[in-house]
């Protein structure tokens, strides 16, 4: 039976997922098409099919590593404060300034 947190997870990291698909089909982002494939993963850890823990480790360790040899063409996202990946290029969300 599944506990009600573990549904909540499911569902947090399926708005995750579809989140960071949707910035890299707007982007063209190296950052989201990785961080989309690394929240997939997650979604499959998440659901527990049966082969899902080899299948996770694998593919976590293929995601860490293309993001370690691609890391200077993803270095300005992983610099950024949180905020800024879901805001326009070159403004700061949290400046009520720029409102």
């Amino acid at each position: 039976m599944m506990m009600p947190s573990e549904a909540a997870s499911i569902g947090i990291l399926v708005v995750a997922l579809a989140v960071a698909g949707w910035r890299w089909r707007k982007t063209r982002a190296p950052y989201f098409l990785w961080l989309t494939w690394l929240v997939g993963d997650l979604v499959v850890r998440e659901i527990h099919f049966s082969g899902t823990s080899p299948v996770f480790y694998i593919a976590l360790s293929l995601i860490l590593y293309i993001g370690l040899i691609y890391y200077s063409r993803m270095a300005e996202y992983f610099a950024s404060p949180p905020l800024t990946l879901f805001s326009r290029k070159g403004t700061d969300p949290l400046d009520l300034r720029a409102a």
